[in-house]
């Protein structure tokens, strides 16, 4: 007869070490070049515990009125203990036009993972900035508010609110396989 051992740890460790986000509400965009959000849930503590850590971050909101069927330059700011600056592109967006009053609407989306090198190595609180900036100091914003208000929904169903997550995981757990594509 087999025995039932109770109250025994587990030995497999999880490799994710922390999990940081935020959860963003409507957003009027100025046209101001380099700006860097601090507000309406743009912007979060993302604390990593290790140096040596690798971070995923998947964000994702509504964008609309007076809009640019580009991205423009959308990206995350990392501001690091030690005060340094690191700033991430790559949006990806889905862009739409009707004959609406509310004529056109973007689908901002990013997910990538970012290296302990992003970080600087540094562990503690790392504050994160979602925002915009044109590499020509030009004032085409991606557009001019973020995350539909319920008021611009005839029927009254929009949710005005996106999630945005960072997690952190262990090095002994993440893999990239030297040479398998996405940049020099």
């Amino acid at each position: 007869m087999a025995r039932r051992v109770l109250n025994v740890s587990s030995t497999v460790a999880s490799g994710i070490l922390s999990v940081t986000g935020t959860r963003t509400s409507q957003l009027e965009i100025s046209e101001s070049n380099n700006e860097w959000k601090s507000s309406n849930g743009y912007s979060w503590t993302h604390t990593r515990t290790k140096t040596d850590s690798y971070s995923f971050c998947k964000l994702a909101w509504d964008g609309g009125n007076t809009v640019h069927s580009y991205f423009a330059g959308m990206g995350l700011r990392c501001t690091r203990p030690g005060g340094s600056q690191g700033i991430r592109y790559g949006w990806s967006y889905f862009w739409h036009n009707n004959a609406g009053s509310d004529s056109v609407e973007h689908l901002f989306s990013l997910m990538q993972g970012w290296e302990p090198a992003d970080f600087n190595n540094e562990s503690g609180n790392h504050l994160m900035q979602i925002g915009w900036s044109s590499s020509n100091g030009g004032t085409n914003r991606p557009s001019s508010r973020w995350s539909i208000p319920r008021s611009q929904d005839s029927r009254g169903n929009a949710d005005n609110r996106s999630y945005s997550w960072m997690y952190e995981v262990d090095s002994s757990k993440v893999s990239y396989e030297t040479g398998s594509g996405g940049g020099s």
